[in-house]
């Protein structure tokens, strides 16, 4: 039986790559600094080997890896002295792995230290081999599920950068999970469960404006959404990615090329999500007459949604009223037909319950568009100004300060040196949302 790579070489490995890859030197220039031929350092790069101290040292100082790749060595090692094991391939245990995560990568985000972003990607990494890695020993899965399940309610009022953390930490040990389960219907379940953190993660980066790094959560959340093959999940991530696309200063033609993705695997599945994603991308390009065509489609389409998501008022895989309200606030916000935009931002905001924080305040911010919209600066800017400002500022996400600046951008030019424009934004420039490496 072919022997699977000892998960914390791989975790040393991947680690590397990042800081290698983001350095951008040559294998050969690498190799002269660390005093080791190239194929050594490919042969660590795969997980396959593991560096003596002095490399170890020389290769961090190379690739500035600010002493992560350091620790990353010493801790395998003072593991390995510390159970008296050889490191063998297959038999490190998943708590090893755990401990080590828990200890130094998570402890990088409570921190803020300059190694966060690795270890996000290093977590990122170990979750997208594992989808498609060799399986191995049977595990329950029914409590996978309610973890990811109750993320999904978390998400909607947890701070961004506590959720972060929290689900850094659980993708560590899903990630054995799959490179031990040799069930099938186990592993599509796992990896269902897989792609729903990685969702979550992709999305919280999101929030905390880390853009780059939430693109490549959502490539894995994809990976491993059609290694579940179950299409409420595939169509859930991308549609999901589709409208935070448009927060993401990426072309509305990508959000709209997502939502059509869906629509294709979807069927009836999350067919209102998807729909929504491409009006809200059709607005922001000013297509108006398609934007309205599309956001009208939604509301036939939720009566053959499953009741499963259609009822799910309280975690974020739902897609209840008070979602079709607040896409149709965006689309006529944006589109600049106030009447029907004020028409959906009060059915939003009597569904929506209090604790939505985030989400009221991205509809009360539409609100502001509109009124500014319609001429009256003063009182768009105010009501601007005390959203943002009742948010504690966790909850300033980049989302709802992006729609802040939005409303700004609203106010013609000559009037921007009105006192209540200059106190949106001097609201604007106050702290908000901490990233993890902030």
């Amino acid at each position: 039986m072919e022997q699977r790579p000892d998960p914390l070489k791989r975790l040393y490995g991947a680690a590397l790559d990042h800081f290698w890859r983001q350095k951008g030197v040559t294998a050969a220039s690498l190799a002269a600094a660390a005093r080791c031929d190239s194929s050594y350092l490919y042969l660590i790069k795969s997980g396959k080997r593991l560096p003596n101290p002095s490399i170890n040292k020389a290769l961090d100082a190379a690739v500035e890896a600010g002493g992560l790749l350091v620790t990353l060595g010493e801790v395998i090692e003072e593991e390995s002295r510390r159970t008296g094991r050889t490191r063998q391939a297959g038999e490190v245990e998943g708590s090893m792995e755990r401990r080590l995560l828990l200890q130094h990568a998570l402890a990088a985000l409570a921190a803020g230290t300059a190694g966060t972003a690795a270890a996000l990607e290093t977590i990122r990494d170990g979750l997208a081999r594992s989808v498609s890695t060799s399986p191995g020993a049977e595990h329950d899965v029914d409590e996978w599920a309610e973890v990811a399940w109750e993320y999904g309610r978390a998400y909607l009022t947890t701070a961004p950068d506590v959720l972060v953390a929290d689900i850094a930490a659980d993708v560590v040990d899903v990630q054995q999970r799959l490179q031990d389960e040799d069930d099938d219907v186990h592993r599509q379940e796992l990896s269902r469960v897989s792609a729903q953190l990685a969702g979550l993660m992709a999305m919280s980066l999101t929030n905390l404006g880390q853009l780059r790094a939430a693109r490549r959560w959502w490539r894995t959340a994809r990976q491993a959404a059609d290694a579940s093959e179950d299409p409420l999940t595939r169509v859930w991530i991308r549609g999901e990615q589709a409208i935070r696309a448009l927060y993401s200063h990426r072309s509305p033609q990508a959000a709209i090329d997502l939502a059509d993705e869906a629509l294709a695997i979807s069927g009836t599945y999350y067919r209102g999500k998807a729909l929504a994603g491409k009006a809200q991308a059709l607005a922001a390009m000013g297509r108006a007459d398609e934007a309205k065509t599309v956001i009208r489609m939604i509301e036939p389409a939720l009566e053959q949604m499953p009741a499963s998501v259609v009822d799910d008022q309280v975690t974020v895989y739902g897609w209840p009223e008070h979602c079709l309200r607040h896409a149709e606030s965006y689309v006529y916000s944006h589109i600049g037909d106030s009447d029907e935009a004020r028409r959906a931002q009060r059915q939003a905001l009597a569904l929506y319950p209090p604790t939505e924080q985030r989400a009221r305040a991205l509809v009360q911010l539409h609100q502001a568009m509109c009124l500014i919209a319609d001429g009256h600066l003063d009182d768009g800017s105010l009501h601007a100004q005390h959203t943002i400002g009742a948010l504690p500022t966790s909850q300033r996400t980049a989302l709802v300060m992006q729609v802040g600046h939005r409303v700004l951008n609203t106010v013609p030019a000559g009037e921007r040196d009105r006192s209540s424009v200059t106190g949106l934004y001097e609201m604007l420039a106050l702290p908000s949302a901490r990233s993890p490496h902030d």
